[in-house]
């Protein structure tokens, strides 16, 4: 099974999480699920640093340049499903220990689900 992989640098989003706690905001996901907005630009800050050949052909993209592209157009492919998917991953990452599972499936790809951990 083909499995896609993606790394990101996460730098941006660590730090608009620390401004929200200096704010005094404690459920963290609850705030982000709130403020889609807010929270797209944070995801917005992110940069792609690796992607495997898999991932890239599950996109259909015909190389990491493509794909990164297609990635940085938020607009294009941003919606509530995603909302819910960032401040689950967010939220898991601020747990000790952080670690976040999630399975999303795309529109476009087959079997359309989500289930977030």
């Amino acid at each position: 099974m083909p499995l896609g992989v993606l790394e990101q640098n996460y730098s941006s989003i660590k730090s608009g999480i620390d401004d929200l706690r200096s704010e005094g905001i404690e459920n963290i996901r609850e705030y982000l699920e709130a403020n889609g907005d807010f929270l797209r630009d944070l995801v917005a800050s992110t940069s792609v640093t690796a992607v495997n050949e898999a991932l890239i052909k599950l996109y259909s993209a015909t190389s990491i340049e493509e794909f990164r592209e297609d990635e940085e157009d938020i607009v294009s492919w941003w919606n509530e499903d995603w909302v819910k998917f960032y401040a689950s991953e967010i939220e898991g990452l601020l747990r000790p220990g952080g670690i976040h599972m999630a399975e999303l499936k795309e529109e476009g790809f087959d079997d359309n689900f989500l289930n977030l951990g």
